[in-house]
């Protein structure tokens, strides 16, 4: 079954972290798409091989005018599986993000004015939007949560969560990429026992081993 996802919003509600989360869960991603081949680009991903896009549409390119009617359209089409996400924040949230990032606003005018009149821009997509999400008191953390349920929701299937699990050893670097990195340098070490020496973590006789520390069986628990 196809999915696809268009993120619309005010600029600085995280439209971008958003994307950054479908992104991270394997949809083909899209920014800044203009309004006006919207229904095109969605034409092209259902003749596709693309079974999961999202896209974000926002009020930068131009006014959305007759789109939403083939927005509307498309929707009717393919029923179920084009959902429309639209986020918010209030204007005190959005100024204050926009102070710590010390970003221009899309529209090139004044914060305030600029707020306003996205608004307006993108009162008709709000309208038909199937789920709204009001960001002002969330961090991206909770954000990409909340667009998890949102992906449980819409599709009715549960969202897998991959991981990466590494080992490394402290003298060749830690990994740059890693989330968590957890130090077990004060675990016995069996290379120093002759007859473990040559064998692994994978090996039963290393295993047992370590089995036998209780402060390695609790570390591991504490870490899971």
């Amino acid at each position: 079954m196809k999915q696809v996802f268009i993120i619309s919003g005010l600029s600085g509600a995280g439209k971008s972290s958003a994307l950054g989360f479908f992104e991270d869960t394997g949809f083909f991603c899209m920014d800044n798409i203009p309004p006006r081949i919207l229904p095109d680009v969605i034409s092209l991903i259902m003749q596709s091989g693309i079974d999961k896009a999202a896209m974000v549409v926002d009020a930068r390119s131009e006014v959305f005018g007759d789109s939403i009617e083939k927005i509307r359209e498309l929707k009717a089409i393919y029923e179920n599986i084009i959902k429309i996400i639209f986020l918010e924040a209030s204007e005190t949230s959005i100024y204050e993000r926009y102070a710590l990032t010390r970003r221009t606003h899309p529209l090139g005018m004044n914060i305030e004015k600029a707020v306003k009149k996205e608004r307006e821009i993108l009162a008709s997509i709000r309208e038909e939007a199937d789920v709204i999400v009001d960001t002002t008191n969330l961090s991206p953390r909770q954000l990409r949560e909340k667009l998890r349920k949102v992906l449980e929701e819409s599709y009715g299937e549960e969202f897998v969560f991959t991981y990466r699990l590494q080992s490394f050893g402290f003298k060749y670097g830690a990994p740059l990429d890693s989330d968590f990195i957890f130090d077990a340098r004060f675990f016995p070490n069996p290379y120093y026992i002759p007859e473990l020496s040559q064998k692994t973590g994978l090996n039963k006789e290393v295993k047992d081993y370590l089995s036998k520390f209780k402060n390695i069986a609790s570390y591991i628990d504490n870490i899971i």
